[in-house]
């Protein structure tokens, strides 16, 4: 057909061990059907006595997720959130079709020449209502507490081993650790990011994300948040009272405005334009920081202008909640409210 595939060759020693699972990946494959982030299989081969196999694939020009880390290192926040949600849409596809991976590693993630993720490797793949069934456990350092006990298996199974994926890419070790560290290690991220993570490595299945839907809802959270935790990892931690207040718009220029006035390099009008314009942006973060926070009061102190004077998230007491835009304490006397 004139189009580039790649060709996967069984080992004859995995014929040997194992001389049905070519045949089980397929079918597990034409169960999955077609899928953006799931490696697509054309065709497999079978030779008469069954010592010959291969299997016939969508050719990914970027190699695997490891390869891909090991030129890279650890990814940025948006490289993260984007390789999550792609995994957990072809997570979510596989388990909307009664699937478990078992299998999902940085070694089992192909990409393509976008860096578009893709799960692959599915001889490791078992019906839910079979997931019981004792089988080899194929990458140990991604694989469940639960896998390794011999226990039941569901889609929270594969979540772990996402997170697992997830941890790694951020740290660029070589293997996932524990949890706790990952906030140490990466103290940019937020903490929308790092809690999923940690949720997601749990020993209990039970408090784990209970779906790959729900994964691609906190890693949207998480995008949404970075802004606000950015800020506040540079602060106290995540408890920190997020506070950003601006001053009088009209009081002493500063230092590097003044000089400017004082050379002739801007007029006095010009200068209050520029603290004006710094205000008003100024106004617009700590709004949109605001607004991605967990709730609390928003202060606003309004001129007798009508101008914004000063704008600061306060309380973050667990009675507030984000529509709950108020006052509190004593506004100075030149403030309106």
């Amino acid at each position: 057909m004139g189009r580039l595939v790649a060709v996967s060759v069984v080992k004859p020693e995995a014929v040997a061990a194992d001389p049905h699972g070519t045949k089980r990946e397929a079918k597990v494959l034409g169960r999955i059907g077609s899928h953006d982030n799931v490696v697509s299989l054309y065709d497999y081969e079978i030779n008469a006595d069954g010592s010959a196999q291969y299997m016939v694939f969508e050719y990914l020009s970027g190699g695997t997720l490891v390869g891909y880390l090991h030129r890279t290192g650890p990814l940025p926040l948006d490289g993260l959130l984007r390789l999550g949600r792609q995994l957990s849409r072809g997570l979510a596809h596989l388990h909307g079709r009664g699937l478990v991976h078992r299998d999902v590693s940085p070694d089992n993630i192909w990409l393509d020449e976008r860096q578009v993720a893709h799960l692959g490797d599915f001889d490791s793949a078992v019906i839910v209502s079979d997931s019981d069934e004792m089988r080899p456990i194929t990458t140990g350092a991604y694989a469940s507490p639960e896998e390794h006990e011999g226990w039941s298996l569901d889609a929270r199974s594969d979540l772990y081993s996402l997170g697992g994926v997830l941890y790694v890419a951020a740290t660029g070790s070589g293997r996932p650790d524990r949890a706790s560290l990952l906030r140490s290690l990466r103290p940019d991220l937020p903490s929308a990011f790092t809690d999923l993570v940690a949720s997601m490595l749990s020993e209990s299945p039970s408090d784990r994300p209970s779906h790959a839907g729900e994964v691609l809802r906190r890693l949207d959270e998480a995008r949404h948040a970075s802004n606000l935790d950015v800020l506040i990892t540079a602060g106290e931690g995540d408890a920190v009272e997020f506070k950003a207040s601006l001053h009088h718009p009209y009081g002493e220029l500063p230092v590097d405005l003044a000089k400017k006035v004082e050379l002739g390099r801007l007029t006095a009008d010009q200068a209050v334009r520029e603290v004006q314009k710094g205000l008003r942006l100024a106004v617009t973060k700590t709004v949109a920081a605001f607004l991605n926070s967990a709730g609390g009061t928003l202060l606003i102190g309004v001129g007798d202008v009508g101008a914004v004077l000063r704008i600061e998230p306060g309380c973050r007491a667990a009675c507030c909640s984000p529509r709950s835009i108020g006052t509190s304490g004593r506004w100075p006397r030149h403030w309106t409210s």
